[in-house]
């Protein structure tokens, strides 16, 4: 302070030095307290990175910890031959599927099973023509239900057993539909043998093998055994309408040398047209339904035709069924009687043919060798007879030489 100076001055310094003082201490105290605040922040900051690291670390430990504890009871399990739960539903799921896939198959390979729902198909089915035939729905699952529409007497439900869904066939009569729209129907149809069963039906995916349904005679013994066995059978019948036939002129004749060994019949004997009918009825493939009751029926497409006493002619190719292996030699499939067969397949009367085109020539040969064999017997015969002959002329001359000697004794 200025000693010079006036009171007045000194009093206006005085207050001017501790305003400044103030001041000075107020900004002090500021810069005090944002360091404190700096500090107070820093150590917050410093405490919560310290304590993510912590929990960071206890995060980490539990995850390990949980790690090994897994492995530790795999190995436990492993070892003791214990499975979880789960892995033993997965197991029971996989054997049920397993079986139940073993049971689907078995039921769309079963033979018998086709034929019995093959067999369910009507006339009333087959007499109208259907965009399906009965073999492809019996293939698939469908079996005729014989329930009657009244507003279309005509209409066919079919069921299926499996997942209990119906599905309704048209006809399809000439005239109704043009070719266009019989295509569109046919292919509907086509997809409807899976798409109308239900989701989970076995039937949804898969259907028969076609190897199921094709000829059954494999041997040459059997065909000809079938063939006299029905031939006789059919026979008996009081009334059996003419056969209507394409057969050609030396196939007939063959037939009648095997007709006439089977009954016993000289070659002088005529053949009856009962006799020769019935026999033409076995070589087509048809059966008799009962002694009692005058008809036919095949066990392979389930054809079935009574024979009324005004019946006059039956057509015994195309009363089966188009489909039927009889007459249908794709699906026949049947190979050759013969020793050395060709590998074109046969229909099933096509092969009965050929059988009794082969016991015709075994039956022509042994004729010929009993006939051969008789000569050689007769030849015998009469070379022992010769031998004997000339032993009693032989005798006779030395027979009175003989008493002459006993004579002189």
């Amino acid at each position: 302070m200025d000693v010079q100076s006036t009171p007045e001055e000194q009093t206006n310094n005085a207050v001017i030095i501790t305003d400044n003082n103030d001041a000075t201490i107020d900004e002090q105290k500021d810069r005090v307290e944002e360091n404190t605040q700096n500090e107070s922040s820093t150590e917050t900051v410093e405490n919560q990175s310290v304590e993510s690291e912590t929990n960071e670390s206890k995060e980490d430990i539990l995850e390990r910890k949980l790690k090994e504890l897994q492995s530790l009871l795999k190995h436990v399990r492993k070892k003791q031959g214990i499975f979880p739960s789960s892995f033993r539903k997965r197991k029971a799921e996989k054997e049920i599927q397993a079986k139940r896939t073993k049971l689907d198959i078995s039921l769309i390979n079963d033979k018998e099973k086709l034929m019995h729902r093959l067999k369910s198909y009507s006339y009333l089915y087959h007499h109208k023509p259907r965009p399906l035939s009965a073999l492809e729905c019996a293939q698939h699952g469908w079996v005729n239900s014989h329930k009657i529409v009244d507003k279309d007497p005509f209409l066919a439900i079919l069921h299926c057993v499996e997942c209990a869904s119906d599905m309704y066939v048209i006809d399809i009569e000439p005239g109704r539909y043009d070719n266009t729209q019989v295509g569109n129907i046919e292919k509907k149809y086509k997809e409807g043998l899976f798409n109308w069963h239900k989701e989970d039906c076995v039937w949804r995916k898969e259907c028969s093998s076609d190897d199921l349904y094709s000829f059954p005679l494999i041997t040459l013994s059997e065909g000809v055994n079938r063939f006299k066995h029905e031939g006789k059978t059919i026979s008996t019948y009081q009334h059996i309408p003419h056969v209507s036939n394409e057969l050609e002129h030396a196939t007939l004749r063959k037939i009648q040398y095997v007709i006439r060994d089977a009954e016993g019949l000289s070659d002088e004997d005529d053949i009856k047209d009962d006799i020769m009918n019935a026999y033409l009825l076995a070589l087509f493939g048809w059966q008799h339904i009962n002694p009692q009751m005058p008809g036919v029926q095949c066990s392979l497409c389930f054809a079935r035709s009574q024979f009324p006493i005004d019946q006059q002619t039956f057509d015994a190719f195309n009363e089966h069924r188009m489909y039927c292996p009889w007459r249908n030699s794709q699906i026949a499939r049947a190979l050759s009687p013969k020793k050395h067969y060709e590998t074109k397949t046969l229909s099933g009367i096509e092969w009965m043919i050929q059988v009794v085109h082969i016991e015709y020539g075994l039956l022509v040969r042994r004729h010929h060798l009993g006939f051969h064999n008789q000569h050689i017997k007769d030849e015998v015969y009469k070379k022992i007879k010769k031998e004997i002959t000339q032993s009693y002329n032989l005798l006779d001359e030395t027979m009175p030489r003989i008493k002459q000697i006993e004579t002189i004794e």
